[in-house]
Protein backbone atom coordinates (compact mmCIF):
# COMPACT_ATOMS: atom_id res chain seq x y z
CA UNK A 1 0.00 0.00 0.00
CA UNK A 2 1.41 3.78 -1.16
CA UNK A 3 1.57 6.32 1.82
CA UNK A 4 0.09 9.78 0.11
CA UNK A 5 2.09 13.41 1.45
CA UNK A 6 -0.10 16.36 2.83
CA UNK A 7 -0.46 19.52 1.60
CA UNK A 8 2.75 20.76 3.94
CA UNK A 9 4.63 17.94 2.05
CA UNK A 10 4.66 15.47 5.34
CA UNK A 11 3.68 12.04 4.81
CA UNK A 12 3.26 9.53 7.82
CA UNK A 13 3.52 5.75 6.58
CA UNK A 14 2.08 2.93 8.37
CA UNK A 15 3.73 -0.65 8.65
CA UNK A 16 2.98 -2.14 5.18
CA UNK A 17 3.65 0.82 3.08
CA UNK A 18 5.96 2.32 1.13
CA UNK A 19 5.98 5.77 -0.12
CA UNK A 20 8.43 7.47 -3.15
CA UNK A 21 9.34 10.91 -3.81
CA UNK A 22 11.33 13.41 -5.96
CA UNK A 23 10.53 16.49 -3.94
CA UNK A 24 13.69 18.04 -1.83
CA UNK A 25 11.30 18.98 0.73
CA UNK A 26 9.17 15.90 2.03
CA UNK A 27 9.00 14.81 5.00
CA UNK A 28 8.73 11.11 5.87
CA UNK A 29 7.87 9.97 9.34
CA UNK A 30 7.45 6.19 10.84
CA UNK A 31 7.50 4.57 13.75
CA UNK A 32 9.70 1.56 14.47
CA UNK A 33 10.10 -1.16 17.18
CA UNK A 34 11.37 -4.46 15.76
CA UNK A 35 10.01 -3.32 12.38
CA UNK A 36 11.88 -2.38 9.76
CA UNK A 37 12.06 0.80 7.12
CA UNK A 38 14.39 0.46 3.99
CA UNK A 39 15.38 4.29 2.89
CA UNK A 40 16.40 3.64 -0.66
CA UNK A 41 17.63 5.89 -2.92
CA UNK A 42 19.18 7.19 -6.71
CA UNK A 43 21.27 10.38 -5.93
CA UNK A 44 21.42 10.91 -9.21
CA UNK A 45 18.21 10.79 -10.17
CA UNK A 46 17.03 12.60 -6.88
CA UNK A 47 14.24 9.95 -6.30
CA UNK A 48 14.07 8.09 -3.08
CA UNK A 49 11.65 6.06 -1.03
CA UNK A 50 11.08 4.13 2.31
CA UNK A 51 9.01 1.43 3.17
CA UNK A 52 8.17 -0.17 6.91
CA UNK A 53 7.67 -3.70 7.70
CA UNK A 54 7.93 -6.63 9.74
CA UNK A 55 8.08 -10.09 9.03
CA UNK A 56 5.57 -12.41 10.95
CA UNK A 57 7.83 -14.70 13.17
CA UNK A 58 7.41 -18.62 13.32
CA UNK A 59 9.58 -21.14 13.55
CA UNK A 60 8.14 -23.53 11.18
CA UNK A 61 10.53 -23.75 8.51
CA UNK A 62 8.09 -23.42 6.20
CA UNK A 63 6.23 -20.60 7.53
CA UNK A 64 9.53 -18.70 7.64
CA UNK A 65 9.83 -19.17 3.77
CA UNK A 66 6.20 -17.45 3.29
CA UNK A 67 7.32 -14.24 5.56
CA UNK A 68 10.41 -13.82 3.47
CA UNK A 69 8.08 -14.06 0.56
CA UNK A 70 5.77 -11.29 2.02
CA UNK A 71 8.84 -9.48 2.96
CA UNK A 72 10.06 -9.51 -0.59
CA UNK A 73 6.83 -8.27 -2.17
CA UNK A 74 7.28 -5.38 0.12
CA UNK A 75 11.02 -4.81 -0.72
CA UNK A 76 10.21 -5.00 -3.98
CA UNK A 77 7.05 -2.79 -4.52
CA UNK A 78 9.45 0.08 -3.00
CA UNK A 79 12.14 -1.06 -5.30
CA UNK A 80 9.44 -0.84 -8.55
CA UNK A 81 8.54 2.63 -7.55
CA UNK A 82 11.55 3.81 -7.99
CA UNK A 83 12.53 2.49 -11.02
CA UNK A 84 8.78 3.59 -12.83
CA UNK A 85 9.63 7.10 -11.12
CA UNK A 86 12.96 7.55 -13.25
CA UNK A 87 15.24 5.84 -11.02
CA UNK A 88 18.28 3.23 -12.15
CA UNK A 89 18.73 0.20 -10.46
CA UNK A 90 22.66 0.28 -10.57
CA UNK A 91 22.35 3.55 -8.59
CA UNK A 92 20.43 2.72 -6.09
CA UNK A 93 21.80 3.31 -2.53
CA UNK A 94 20.17 2.17 0.84
CA UNK A 95 19.74 2.54 4.78
CA UNK A 96 18.15 0.59 6.96
CA UNK A 97 16.61 1.82 10.32
CA UNK A 98 14.58 -0.11 12.97
CA UNK A 99 14.95 -3.99 14.08
CA UNK A 100 14.66 -3.02 18.30
CA UNK A 101 14.72 -6.13 20.25
CA UNK A 102 11.74 -4.83 21.95
CA UNK A 103 10.95 -7.82 24.11
CA UNK A 104 13.53 -9.89 26.34
CA UNK A 105 13.06 -13.52 24.65
CA UNK A 106 14.83 -16.66 23.14
CA UNK A 107 13.54 -14.67 19.43
CA UNK A 108 15.28 -11.80 18.22
CA UNK A 109 12.53 -10.00 15.97
CA UNK A 110 13.98 -7.38 15.18
CA UNK A 111 17.17 -8.71 14.40
CA UNK A 112 15.60 -11.05 12.05
CA UNK A 113 13.69 -8.05 10.07
CA UNK A 114 17.16 -6.40 9.53
CA UNK A 115 19.06 -9.74 8.71
CA UNK A 116 16.35 -10.09 5.90
CA UNK A 117 16.55 -6.17 4.63
CA UNK A 118 20.51 -6.62 4.67
CA UNK A 119 19.93 -9.97 2.54
CA UNK A 120 17.53 -8.19 -0.09
CA UNK A 121 20.05 -5.73 -0.74
CA UNK A 122 23.10 -7.89 -1.16
CA UNK A 123 21.16 -10.48 -3.39
CA UNK A 124 19.39 -7.25 -5.23
CA UNK A 125 23.42 -5.54 -5.39
CA UNK A 126 21.84 -2.44 -3.93
CA UNK A 127 24.85 -0.49 -1.71
CA UNK A 128 24.11 -0.83 1.93
CA UNK A 129 25.71 2.63 2.73
CA UNK A 130 24.39 2.46 6.22
CA UNK A 131 21.44 3.68 8.78
CA UNK A 132 20.70 3.00 11.95
CA UNK A 133 19.34 -0.12 13.50
CA UNK A 134 18.52 -2.33 17.18
CA UNK A 135 17.48 0.97 19.45
CA UNK A 136 14.02 3.56 19.75
CA UNK A 137 13.03 5.72 17.14
CA UNK A 138 12.47 9.26 16.93
CA UNK A 139 9.85 10.01 14.53
CA UNK A 140 10.84 13.31 14.09
CA UNK A 141 14.44 12.99 12.79
CA UNK A 142 13.17 11.45 9.54
CA UNK A 143 13.69 13.39 6.43
CA UNK A 144 13.41 13.58 2.68
CA UNK A 145 13.10 10.67 0.93
CA UNK A 146 14.90 12.19 -2.20
CA UNK A 147 17.89 13.94 -0.32
CA UNK A 148 18.90 10.23 1.71
CA UNK A 149 18.74 12.19 5.15
CA UNK A 150 18.19 9.58 7.64
CA UNK A 151 17.64 9.62 11.57
CA UNK A 152 19.17 8.55 14.37
CA UNK A 153 18.20 5.46 16.83
CA UNK A 154 18.36 5.12 19.94
CA UNK A 155 20.76 2.32 21.40
CA UNK A 156 18.74 0.60 24.84
CA UNK A 157 21.74 1.83 26.94
CA UNK A 158 20.79 5.09 25.48
CA UNK A 159 16.94 4.81 25.84
CA UNK A 160 18.30 3.84 29.95
CA UNK A 161 20.22 7.11 30.06
CA UNK A 162 17.59 9.53 28.35
CA UNK A 163 15.11 8.33 31.28
CA UNK A 164 17.69 8.83 34.08
CA UNK A 165 18.70 12.17 32.64
CA UNK A 166 15.27 13.43 30.94
CA UNK A 167 12.09 11.40 31.81
CA UNK A 168 10.09 14.20 30.09
CA UNK A 169 12.42 13.52 27.01
CA UNK A 170 11.59 9.64 27.86
CA UNK A 171 8.10 9.85 27.39
CA UNK A 172 7.75 12.25 25.04
CA UNK A 173 9.42 10.21 22.52
CA UNK A 174 7.59 6.88 23.97
CA UNK A 175 4.41 8.73 23.32
CA UNK A 176 4.71 8.55 19.51
CA UNK A 177 4.99 4.97 19.71
CA UNK A 178 1.71 4.36 21.11
CA UNK A 179 -0.68 5.10 18.22
CA UNK A 180 0.41 2.45 16.52
CA UNK A 181 0.18 -0.69 18.39
CA UNK A 182 -1.79 -2.23 20.69
CA UNK A 183 -0.58 -3.25 24.54
CA UNK A 184 -2.11 -5.72 26.88
CA UNK A 185 -4.51 -3.93 29.59
CA UNK A 186 -4.22 -7.13 32.30
CA UNK A 187 -7.47 -7.67 33.87
CA UNK A 188 -9.06 -6.52 37.09
CA UNK A 189 -10.34 -8.90 39.45
CA UNK A 190 -13.87 -9.16 41.48
CA UNK A 191 -12.52 -7.18 44.06
CA UNK A 192 -11.66 -3.96 41.74
CA UNK A 193 -7.57 -4.67 41.77
CA UNK A 194 -6.02 -4.81 38.58
CA UNK A 195 -3.31 -7.07 37.51
CA UNK A 196 -1.05 -7.33 34.54
CA UNK A 197 -1.40 -10.23 32.14
CA UNK A 198 -0.94 -13.50 33.93
CA UNK A 199 -0.57 -17.14 32.36
CA UNK A 200 -3.76 -18.88 33.01
CA UNK A 201 -2.96 -22.97 34.15
CA UNK A 202 -3.34 -25.09 31.04
CA UNK A 203 -1.74 -22.40 28.65
CA UNK A 204 1.69 -21.59 27.69
CA UNK A 205 3.62 -18.79 26.48
CA UNK A 206 2.97 -18.70 23.51
CA UNK A 207 -0.50 -18.24 23.61
CA UNK A 208 -0.47 -14.99 25.79
CA UNK A 209 -0.49 -12.19 23.50
CA UNK A 210 1.41 -8.83 24.72
CA UNK A 211 1.38 -6.52 22.09
CA UNK A 212 0.01 -6.03 18.42
CA UNK A 213 -0.56 -3.62 15.86
CA UNK A 214 -3.26 -1.20 16.88
CA UNK A 215 -7.01 -1.67 17.55
CA UNK A 216 -9.79 -0.28 14.94
CA UNK A 217 -11.88 2.23 16.56
CA UNK A 218 -13.46 1.82 19.61
CA UNK A 219 -16.52 0.49 18.30
CA UNK A 220 -15.64 -0.33 14.92
CA UNK A 221 -15.23 -4.39 13.77
CA UNK A 222 -12.54 -5.73 11.84
CA UNK A 223 -8.96 -5.66 12.18
CA UNK A 224 -6.29 -3.56 12.61
CA UNK A 225 -5.93 -0.69 9.96
CA UNK A 226 -2.34 -0.70 9.82
CA UNK A 227 -2.79 -3.22 7.24
CA UNK A 228 -6.03 -1.89 5.91
CA UNK A 229 -8.14 -4.18 7.67
CA UNK A 230 -6.14 -7.42 6.56
CA UNK A 231 -5.41 -8.45 9.44
CA UNK A 232 -2.66 -7.66 12.66
CA UNK A 233 0.73 -8.90 13.93
CA UNK A 234 0.68 -10.18 17.36
CA UNK A 235 3.39 -10.67 19.61
CA UNK A 236 3.14 -13.63 21.98
CA UNK A 237 4.83 -13.84 25.54
CA UNK A 238 7.64 -16.14 23.77
CA UNK A 239 8.65 -14.02 21.42
CA UNK A 240 7.24 -15.02 18.25
CA UNK A 241 5.18 -12.71 15.84
CA UNK A 242 2.47 -13.89 13.82
CA UNK A 243 -0.09 -12.51 11.09
CA UNK A 244 -3.80 -13.28 11.72
CA UNK A 245 -6.52 -11.81 9.70
CA UNK A 246 -8.97 -13.00 12.90
CA UNK A 247 -8.55 -10.59 16.12
CA UNK A 248 -9.80 -13.74 17.57
CA UNK A 249 -6.60 -15.39 18.75
CA UNK A 250 -6.97 -14.64 22.42
CA UNK A 251 -7.28 -17.75 24.52
CA UNK A 252 -9.99 -19.57 23.73
CA UNK A 253 -9.94 -18.15 20.18
CA UNK A 254 -11.23 -15.23 22.51
CA UNK A 255 -11.10 -11.08 20.82
CA UNK A 256 -8.15 -9.76 21.69
CA UNK A 257 -9.18 -5.54 21.32
CA UNK A 258 -12.38 -6.24 23.58
CA UNK A 259 -12.96 -7.56 27.12
CA UNK A 260 -15.99 -10.03 27.63
CA UNK A 261 -18.05 -7.27 27.79
CA UNK A 262 -17.27 -5.94 24.44
CA UNK A 263 -15.27 -2.90 26.10
CA UNK A 264 -12.12 -1.81 25.67
CA UNK A 265 -11.27 -2.00 29.00
CA UNK A 266 -9.24 -4.41 31.07
CA UNK A 267 -10.67 -8.49 31.32
CA UNK A 268 -12.82 -9.48 33.34
CA UNK A 269 -10.77 -12.62 34.16
CA UNK A 270 -6.82 -14.28 33.75
CA UNK A 271 -8.41 -15.74 30.14
CA UNK A 272 -9.82 -12.49 29.15
CA UNK A 273 -6.58 -10.82 27.84
CA UNK A 274 -7.26 -7.15 25.97
CA UNK A 275 -4.85 -5.23 23.99
CA UNK A 276 -5.52 -1.61 24.18
CA UNK A 277 -3.63 2.06 22.08
CA UNK A 278 -1.30 4.11 23.96
CA UNK A 279 -4.41 6.25 25.24
CA UNK A 280 -6.53 2.98 26.21
CA UNK A 281 -7.25 3.08 29.78
CA UNK A 282 -7.92 -0.39 31.94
Amino acid sequence: MSAVATKENRVHIIQGEFFVASEQNVMVTTILGSCVAACIRDPLAGVGGINHFLLPGNTSRVKSDEAERMGVHLMELLVNGLLKSGARRERLEAKLFGGAKTVRAHTDIGKHNVEFAERFLRDEGIAHIGGSTGGLQDPAKMRCPGNGAGATLMTLEETRDLWIKSPEEFLRRAADLMPSYAYSLGYKDTEGNYWGPILPEGFDLASLPLMADCAPPEGAAGNSLNHASRGQNVLFADGHVRFFNTRNVGFNKDDIYVNKAQKVRAGLDPCDNVLGNGAAKP
